[in-house]
């Protein structure tokens, strides 16, 4: 508001709601509207939020230095147990990450393969235009989210 001008946006109140259920009709009225000003499309969630590089520094100074309680450090090491790859797995690993043909593993699926395999093994998504009361069905949460403009997070919640 302040970057484009108070004058050029308008507040209403949309519904009236329990304090208990705020959360969940803003996201709800983000999902529906997905409106362009807003910077983050999860509700409550600063996750996507752009930071400064001066904030960055800022925050990493304050956590420099700090030491993490005895339990924590456990349970972080717990979990990072039996993750030890050989070079050869890293290697793949990467190459599989760049979309890279690997050597070890051979050719990377096709898109279209690709596509049949999201289509036989992917959670299907129904989603209804209230607008035009049409119902479309696709084959994964990231391809309706990608069809609908909005993070895959928003369509599983």
């Amino acid at each position: 508001m302040v970057k484009y001008g108070y004058f050029n946006f308008k507040l209403e109140i949309l519904e009236y709601c329990e304090s208990s259920q705020t959360i969940i009709r803003e996201q709800y009225y983000l999902d529906l509207f997905c409106p362009e000003y807003n910077i983050l499309s999860i509700a409550s969630s600063s996750f996507g939020r752009p930071v400064s590089e001066e904030t960055r520094l800022k925050i990493s100074n304050s956590l420099k230095g700090r030491s993490l309680p005895e339990l924590v450090k456990q349970k972080m090491s717990l979990s990072r147990t039996g993750k030890v790859f050989s070079d050869e797995t890293k290697k793949i690993l990467s190459e599989l990450r760049k979309g890279k043909d690997s050597p070890f593993l051979g050719k990377q699926h096709s898109v279209e393969t690709k596509n049949k395999m999201s289509e036989a093994h992917g959670t299907k998504v129904e989603v209804f235009n209230k607008d035009t009361l049409e119902t479309i069905i696709y084959p994964s949460y990231a391809k309706a989210a990608e069809a609908i403009g909005c993070g895959e997070f928003t369509i599983r919640y």
